[in-house]
């Protein structure tokens, strides 16, 4: 059959004119559609039954509430050990910096040391990488700096100096870090060289 018989022929022509004009329809809608737009729309109904940001606050102060209460120290919490037994369940890096996040907001700034230093030697932990989401990857550099600034808040020059130079063995070339270091040693001197004339 050739293409003038296909095109003056109704019958040969319907299957043709049809598609063209039904099908091409949703072919062009489901073009000029955003991928994944259903996908969102069904995350966006569900985002009702997510957690809240006071959920999570609250949420924080128990697991606060029940250091302070046992005398727990957050490694132990992180590691899913509460008074010597030994649960599944395990926090990760970025559950350790929400505590020191928290811990920021009520002015505990021993525990935010802590809880950073937990989430640092985490990342550390070759064994622990398989437990950890990749999508949510947290740098051990950023955390130091983090731990350097809850330092310098607490005018710990020394640790926070000490830290920073931690951080700077992972990334030398750090500009922030390389900064942050001038200006911690300027601030030890400064603070020492009263104390040399006396």
């Amino acid at each position: 059959m050739n293409m003038k018989s296909i095109v003056t022929s109704p019958v040969c022509s319907f299957s043709l004119i049809r598609h063209m004009k039904s099908d091409w329809t949703h072919w062009q809608l489901f073009l000029e559609a955003d991928p994944g737009e259903d996908a969102l729309e069904s995350l966006h109904s569900k985002k009702k039954y997510l957690p809240t940001y006071e959920d999570l606050t609250e949420v924080c102060s128990g697991i606060s509430s029940i250091i302070n209460a046992y005398d727990l120290f957050p490694k132990d919490i992180a590691r899913g050990l509460f008074s010597g037994v030994q649960l599944k369940s395990l926090m990760s890096p970025r559950d350790c910096v929400q505590m020191a996040a928290h811990s920021i907001d009520i002015q505990d700034f021993n525990m935010t040391v802590e809880w950073l230093q937990v989430a640092i030697s985490m990342l550390g932990n070759p064994s622990l990488q398989d437990r950890f989401h990749t999508l949510f990857h947290l740098n051990a550099t950023d955390l130091y700096f983090k731990l350097a600034e809850v330092y310098i808040s607490q005018y710990l020059w020394l640790p926070a100096l000490k830290t920073v130079d931690d951080a700077l063995k992972l990334q030398p070339r750090n500009a922030k870090l390389l900064v942050m270091e001038e200006h911690l040693s300027s601030r030890i001197l400064l603070d020492l060289s009263p104390k040399l004339h006396i």
